[in-house]
């Protein structure tokens, strides 16, 4: 509880998650990712980047890119879920 007293603190100090960021992306298994993003149409081969610095969305980069087509494309985790075994994102049914 004690780690958890701290860092409530920082946060409540900071106003927002920036204390933490670096700290969660070191942790987090799925950074470099390369997954097959079937939530768009047409399917896309796509990298995980992070997470979006606003709301926490699941970022993440085509890795071809097409002229005048996203530079990012970000997912929102109530929408869409992750098979890590087969590195697909699809829309939730």
């Amino acid at each position: 509880m004690v780690i958890f007293g701290r860092m409530w603190n920082e946060f409540i100090a900071a106003g927002s998650f920036e204390p933490f960021v670096d700290l969660y992306l070191d942790r987090w298994i799925h950074s470099d990712q390369l997954v097959t993003l079937e939530s768009v149409h047409p399917p896309v081969r796509a990298r995980i980047v992070g997470i979006t610095p606003d709301y926490g969305l699941l970022r993440t980069i085509p890795e071809t890119y097409k002229a005048g087509g996203p530079e990012f494309i970000d997912l929102q985790p109530d929408g869409n879920s992750f098979d890590m075994m087969a590195g697909l994102i699809r829309t939730k049914k």
